[in-house]
């Protein structure tokens, strides 16, 4: 219902539900095997236009199994999701992110794709690395440095520790009804065990462990 009908989605994923994007229960094709997935990473194609690309070929092909009979890990439920938000607002899943959570919470580090100025001379942030002619070599933060723009919902934002502890601390306040950000109900509803274990409706693994004292969340 939400998705217009003439992006020629495949009929068998008219059933798919928000709850299974976020759960990794959709079935959904993976990114990585999309013919458009090498095209992406030209500079020219913005991250909301390669979203839709994006979107629109996963959505084209047949479940990898029935939607919400099993669960495997899906960065391709996320893109969708990315791009629905688009198409609700009229604001790229960028602007969203930044307006919605970066700015209010107060993390001004936050960015997408890999962290640094790809025009300095020296390094500005810790730079990735790759094993090349078997010595790690490290990589200019340009457009090839990381996964492809419009990959951003799935896992392209950075962020220094500091920020990451103020992001972490407001979803524990939410799980105690004292963040602006969701009601507890839905912060609750996203941590807590989905349907198929280990997983929770906001894609983390849920397990119990000594260590923690308790429940503990992981990507």
């Amino acid at each position: 219902e939400i998705l217009s009908k003439d992006i020629g989605m495949n009929a068998t994923l008219g059933g798919i539900t928000i709850e299974q994007l976020l759960s990794h229960t959709s079935g959904l094709i993976e990114v990585q095997k999309l013919k458009v997935w090498p095209t992406l990473s030209d500079p020219n194609i913005s991250a909301r236009r390669g979203r839709e690309l994006l979107a629109k070929s996963i959505l084209s092909y047949d479940p990898q199994f029935p939607p919400g009979s099993k669960t495997r890990a899906s960065d391709s439920g996320y893109i969708i999701l990315g791009w629905i938000l688009e198409k609700m607002t009229n604001f790229s899943w960028e602007e969203l992110v930044k307006n919605k959570i970066f700015n209010p919470v107060g993390m001004p580090s936050c960015g997408f794709g890999a962290p640094g100025n790809p025009k300095a001379d020296k390094p500005d942030q810790p730079w990735g690395h790759t094993m090349k002619n078997g010595k790690l070599t490290a990589v200019r933060p340009d457009n090839m440095a990381d996964f492809p723009k419009a990959f951003a919902p799935a896992g392209s934002v950075h962020c220094s520790g500091a920020d990451w502890l103020r992001f972490l601390k407001e979803v524990n306040l939410g799980l105690f009804h004292e963040s602006f950000l969701l009601q507890e109900e839905t912060f609750q509803k996203m941590l807590g065990p989905a349907k198929e274990a280990p997983y929770t409706y906001s894609g983390f693994a849920r397990y119990e462990r000594i260590w923690a004292g308790g429940t503990t969340l992981m990507i």
